[in-house]
């Protein structure tokens, strides 16, 4: 989450939401979080998703956008499902992606029926899986557990831009 809120950061955003995936305490959740307050500090406003889908971002965006005086100028989902629902929200209401509003997601997943390409941080889906099948081989061996760190990279969308003056 840090590359793109570095990257939105980057392009000026300073009213930034974000749409959390659903439990806030769940480590992953919590980490994406954490690096968008490190980025954005206290001024991050929240909205925590139900689901991890394209309804339940639209309807958690539609509450950072209530506000036509607050709105914010980019909104960071937690994946790329509930950007997608992001962006229907924005649309719902009138706001163009990227113009009005910037919108980026999480994981890099396929999206073929979604006009827009994405600005995301994409993971290494293919690298993820192998790595957790040999890590459940290894434990069934009787070897112990161990971390593993993969490196996600930022894809640059076209679902981004500098906030409107």
């Amino acid at each position: 989450m840090r590359l793109v809120a570095e990257h939105v950061a980057g392009l000026g955003h300073q009213r930034v939401g974000e749409v959390t995936l659903p439990d806030l305490q769940a480590p992953h959740t919590a980490a994406r979080h954490a690096a968008l307050v490190d980025v954005f500090g206290s001024d991050l406003v929240t909205a925590e998703a139900t689901l991890s889908g394209v309804e339940s971002g639209e309807q958690a965006a539609r509450a950072l956008l209530a506000d036509p005086v607050h709105r914010p100028t980019a909104i960071l989902a937690h994946s790329d499902l509930l950007a997608v629902g992001v962006m229907q929200a924005a649309e719902s209401l009138g706001l163009r992606v990227p113009e009005d509003l910037s919108v980026t997601g999480f994981d890099g997943v396929d999206l073929p029926w979604w006009p827009t390409p994405l600005t995301t941080v994409a993971q290494p889906g293919s690298d993820k899986g192998a790595r957790a099948a040999r890590l459940v081989r290894d434990g069934l061996a009787g070897e112990p557990g161990r971390d593993v760190v993969l490196q996600a990279h930022l894809v640059v969308g076209a679902t981004t831009a500098p906030p409107a003056v």
